[in-house]
């Protein structure tokens, strides 16, 4: 199995050696979403995080009751919703895609 480019770019994997790496690849789950898509929505309950393999995300959170301001974009490498896969609390942001793009979804059915 050839390891993805965007999980051995992830600084959460930095440090793992390559056979570490071909098991981490194991356990994810290529996805694609559209342009708007939300990948994670602030408050819901989630059980997964992902990696950027293509494409850019915006994480953003609610301010007010009908706005939402711009937290961070990450792109290729980058991670998110982690917090959520390790300790099952809800969802602090909400997760957007800029454009099309792909992502690796390593979910909580995938850590026995």
């Amino acid at each position: 199995m050839s390891v993805p480019k965007a999980i051995k770019n992830c600084r959460l994997f930095s440090e793992m050696t390559e056979e570490e790496l071909e098991r981490a690849a194991g356990i994810v789950e290529k996805r694609l979403f559209r342009k708007r898509d939300y990948i994670c929505r602030e408050g819901a309950f989630g059980e997964s995080m992902f990696i950027v393999d293509q494409g850019t995300v915006n994480v953003t959170k609610k301010v007010g009751a009908n706005n939402e301001a711009l937290i961070a974009t990450l792109s290729h490498g980058d991670t998110f919703g982690e917090h959520s896969l390790f300790d099952g609390e809800q969802r602090s942001a909400n997760v957007v895609a800029v454009g099309n793009i792909s992502v690796y979804e390593r979910s909580e059915e995938h850590t026995s």
